[in-house]
C-alpha cells in the first residue's frame, strides 16, 4: 500500500506540472492557467478512513495555513463521492470542490484533460479561484476559438 501510495502521489505531481505547460490545443495556454503559481503549494494527499472528515478539516485548514489547494487522491473512492462532496461544500461557503473521474475520457479542444490514475478530489480556496479566472480571462483564454471534437 505504500508504495502504491507514493507511485499516486508521483503520478498527480507530474499531471499537476503538466497542466501548467502550454498546450497547442488551448492556443498556446496552459490547461489550468492559475496552477502555476501555486503549484507548489498545492497539498497532495492520499484519501484516508473517513473521507468527509477528511475533506471537512482540509476546509477548515485553506485559509487559515494559507494553503491555495489540496488534492486528496484515492484509487477506490466511495459510491457517495458525490453527497460527500456536496455535504462539505454546503458547509464551507469559501471552497470549491472539483472531482476528476478516471473513467471520463472525453477530450476538450483535442486535449485529454482529466486524470486516468485515480480520483482526484480537488479543494481549492474560492478566492484564489476567482483571481486566477480573471487574470486567465484579461489573458484571453477564455476568448480562443475552441476545437471542434
Amino acid at each position: 500500500m505504500i508504495k502504491h501510495s507514493k507511485s499516486l502521489s508521483r503520478k498527480v505531481e507530474a499531471y499537476l506540472k503538466w497542466l501548467t505547460k502550454p498546450q497547442k490545443g488551448y492556443g498556446g495556454h496552459p490547461i489550468c492557467p492559475g496552477l502555476a503559481p501555486y503549484r507548489h503549494s498545492v497539498h497532495v494527499l492520499m484519501a484516508q478512513g473517513d473521507l468527509e472528515s477528511q475533506l471537512e478539516h482540509i476546509s477548515q485548514l485553506l485559509y487559515p495555513m494559507n494553503i491555495p489547494a489540496a488534492i486528496v487522491y484515492t484509487a477506490h473512492p466511495p459510491t457517495d463521492l458525490w453527497e460527500i462532496t456536496d455535504r462539505v461544500l454546503n458547509t464551507y461557503e469559501n471552497i470549491e470542490i472539483f472531482i476528476n473521474d478516471p473513467n471520463k475520457t472525453g477530450e476538450t479542444n483535442g486535449v485529454y484533460t482529466g486524470f486516468d490514475k485515480g480520483t482526484l478530489i480537488i479543494v481549492q480556496r474560492s478566492d484564489l479561484l476567482i483571481n486566477s479566472r480573471e487574470k486567465a480571462k484579461n489573458l484571453g483564454y477564455y476568448s480562443q476559438k475552441l476545437k471542434d471534437n
